[in-house]
């Protein structure tokens, strides 16, 4: 039966070639784009295929996409922390004497409960990175872990 089922396709393919279907199409004379497929064989390729024709992706990728948007998400949040400290230190500089006690503590208090908060985060999203680096399968998708210091600074030099 396949046999059979491989050799109408094999005709099918044949008469479209003969009828110019497959003249000037988008891409023509160039490689396929990779789909990863080349890191697997035998049944892995098999299984990888399959989830991948379902419109599922393999564990390790569906850890990946997650940590992107946890990394995002963490970003925001300290970038957010950086501007609401520097809005509330540029509220210091004009504040009545009276107000700039409560204005410097709100500024740094909530400046170090924010960083204590990111620091957790990244700690939780680089144990997700180590899990990912393990089971990844794909040279070229390494994740290095993220760096605390360079992350903020980062974030301060952007606000």
């Amino acid at each position: 039966m396949p046999d059979k089922w491989q050799e109408q396709i094999e005709e099918a393919i044949q008469r479209a070639v003969e009828a110019g279907e497959f003249d000037n199409l988008r891409g023509a004379g160039r490689p396929l784009p990779p789909d990863h497929t080349d890191y697997y064989a035998g049944e892995e390729h098999l299984a990888y295929r399959l989830l991948s024709n379902a419109g599922l992706a393999p564990d390790f990728l569906l850890l990946r996409r997650e940590i992107v948007v946890e990394v995002a998400e963490a970003r925001q949040f300290i970038r957010a922390a950086v501007r609401r400290r520097e809005r509330l230190l540029a509220q210091l500089r004009r504040a009545p004497l009276h107000e700039i006690p409560n204005l410097h503590r709100e500024a740094w208090d909530g400046w170090y409960a924010s960083v204590h908060a990111f620091r957790e985060r990244v700690r939780e999203i680089n144990q997700k990175i180590e899990i990912f680096n393990l089971k990844n399968k794909i040279p070229n998708l390494y994740h290095p872990p993220l760096k605390v210091e360079e992350e903020i600074s980062q974030a301060e030099a952007e606000a």
